[in-house]
């Protein structure tokens, strides 16, 4: 849900934005900072789970300017 959530995000917006995305999903913030996800793409890794939510949210990363910021899940963050 989290990928699904910042999917529709990004497809919001149909001008390039900048946005700071804030999430508790270590998966997401982490595959993104640390190029995983990015990678995966590039070398066409079907092994990997949710392909078919990263390929277009990896393109619409491309259009805009997103700061992504993990943030613990339950930790009275609002």
């Amino acid at each position: 849900m989290e990928l699904m959530a910042i999917l529709e995000t990004l497809k919001y917006f149909k001008e390039s934005t900048e946005l700071k995305i804030y999430s508790d999903s270590q998966y997401v913030v982490g595959s993104i900072l640390n190029g995983s996800a990015e990678n995966w793409i590039k070398n066409n890794d079907l092994s990997k789970k949710n392909l078919d939510l990263w390929f277009p949210l990896i393109d619409l990363l491309h259009k805009h300017s997103v700061e992504f910021v993990w943030v613990k899940g339950h930790n009275g963050n609002k």
